[in-house]
């Protein structure tokens, strides 16, 4: 569905069609909330992102956005939100942070649960990853 609005919109834009106050189809406006919103969650996820702010940012029923952000991203909110937090968890462990300070760089008030977080999402725990990324970066 998003592909084929953008292809449109790609299509009008080359044919010269869309001027300025040609009205934005909503799902074209709302994929363009959720994008953005989807960049800000990326850039800063160990901020909130419950699907109740999610919901108030982009502005529909919290019901929508379960069903609005599977069809845009393959996954739930929630799942997202983990898998980017723990890419920022790597990002943090290869710069030297410990388990401690990632964990709450990554918004975490509980390091227990952000040890079986990671353990869940990358099948090894953060002290084992660390000790892995170690050997690696000795081997070069």
């Amino acid at each position: 569905r998003y592909v084929d609005i953008k292809i449109e919109e790609l299509l009008m834009l080359i044919s010269g069609n869309i001027s300025q106050t040609s009205p934005v189809p909503p799902e074209v406006s709302l994929m363009h909330r959720f994008q953005s919103l989807h960049l800000e969650m990326s850039a800063y996820p160990e901020r909130d992102w419950c699907v109740k702010n999610i919901a108030s940012r982009i502005g529909i029923c919290e019901s929508r956005v379960y069903v609005e952000y599977r069809a845009l991203y393959g996954t739930s909110p929630a799942q997202d939100i983990i898998a980017m937090r723990i890419e920022k968890a790597k990002t943090l462990f290869n710069q030297g942070l410990s388990i401690s300070e990632t964990a709450e760089s990554c918004g975490y008030n509980d390091v227990s649960h952000f040890i079986r977080q990671f353990h869940k999402q990358e099948g090894l725990s953060p002290l084992k990853y660390i000790q892995f990324r170690k050997r690696e970066a000795g081997r070069r």
